[in-house]
């Protein structure tokens, strides 16, 4: 019911097999575990009366269906547990993540000396979350989720590092393009490189015919900031590759389209990061 994950490509059925018919010749005889040591007894009681709706109400090895097998509480977690539901309709994040730190602002000033975890279905729900916590001071530890690279912020200034290291990297070019500092929509991106797949972005960006093609929003930002791009690739003998970076952000005015210091400070977090493991002016290994 618990430790056998089909997103993890288990094949559940194989075990209700074996239960049912045993391994080859070896018998096996089934145990039902009913103490739970882990939940409160009330939301133990929460589960029994729950999850039986929710599970299929019998084995199927065919199509890896489990049935509910009903829990009890341990003696030491008597009266202890609890379930609130706060229904949210839609799809709206940003009041998710309200909500979510409210309930976790509520929780740690009734439990001041306990530290708590949040579980989320997936990662695309933390970004928010994250931030509402950071706002409102709260501290908190991410493993593995709260990456730098992760970040948008981050993504944009590692796509600049990535044209600089290599001007054939079409990816990072035209993730440069398409962040907000220049902001060309996908239509513009496509007709720069449409039946075009030997040049180099910077190349197309000087084709004047090419150009001529696009919005007029295009050409403009295209115009303004082709000279700042054209230093991505420049002779820099005497230049680190973190200082090129940097200085290229600010150029295209990458801070201000910041909406808070946290997302400042990862940037120099990376390029602090990026220091550490240049050399010569170059990577030896983007990746």
């Amino acid at each position: 019911m618990q430790s056998i994950y089909r997103f993890r490509n288990a094949e559940v059925g194989q075990f209700l097999l074996a239960r049912e018919h045993g391994i080859g010749d070896v018998e096996l005889a089934p145990l039902t575990l009913r103490r739970n040591f882990r939940s409160g007894e009330h939301l133990v009681n929460w589960f029994n009366a729950v999850f039986p709706d929710v599970m299929s109400d019998r084995d199927d090895p065919a199509s890896g269906a489990v049935s509910y097998s009903e829990s009890l509480a341990v003696t030491q977690l008597g009266g202890l547990g609890r379930c609130v539901v706060h229904p949210l309709f839609g799809n709206d994040k940003e009041q998710e993540a309200r909500t979510g730190l409210q309930v976790i602002a509520d929780t740690l000033e009734d439990f001041p000396e306990d530290s708590m975890a949040v579980l989320v279905r997936g990662r695309n729900q933390l970004p928010e979350l994250l931030a509402e916590l950071r706002h409102a001071g709260i501290d908190y530890r991410a493993i593995d989720i709260d990456k730098l690279t992760d970040l948008p912020e981050v993504i944009e200034v590692l796509a600049l590092t990535r044209a600089a290291v290599h001007p054939g990297d079409r990816v990072a070019w035209l993730g440069i393009l398409r962040a907000p500092w220049i902001g060309l929509d996908w239509t513009d991106l496509q007709s720069l490189v449409v039946n075009d797949g030997r040049s180099m972005v910077i190349e197309l960006l000087r084709d004047d015919e090419r150009i001529a093609r696009l919005s007029t929003h295009a050409q403009d930002t295209i115009a303004a900031s082709l000279p700042l791009l054209e230093q991505l690739i420049a002779a820099r003998p005497s230049r680190t590759l973190r200082d090129l970076v940097e200085d290229t952000w600010l150029a295209l005015g990458g801070p201000a389209i910041l909406d808070d210091q946290y997302a400042v400070d990862n940037v120099y977090r990376y390029f602090d990061v990026l220091a550490k493991h240049e050399r010569h002016g170059s990577l030896d290994d983007v990746a």
